[in-house]
């Protein structure tokens, strides 16, 4: 019965203690600064990435976020 309500806790939070790792969004903005096009390619369920994108602003460094759950493959996929 509490199945719901443990997974909707570790969601949030999953998204609350999201973080960069050490020297990711400072490359981010060195290729940003280059002119370099990226893209983010992820596992997961959709609302969590783009609860990730959201609280960490990926969006400002590309406009292509691909998530695994939309296009029905996960990654590596041959």
């Amino acid at each position: 019965p509490f199945l719901p309500e443990i997974s909707r806790f570790y969601e949030e939070r999953l998204v609350e203690h999201s973080s960069w790792i050490a020297g990711a969004e400072e490359l981010l903005k060195k290729l940003q600064e280059n002119n370099i096009s990226i893209g983010f390619v992820t596992n997961g369920f959709t609302h969590l990435q783009h609860g990730k994108d959201k609280k960490l602003g990926l969006s400002k460094f590309s406009k292509v976020l691909i998530i695994s759950e939309e296009f029905g493959i996960a990654k590596p996929h041959p």
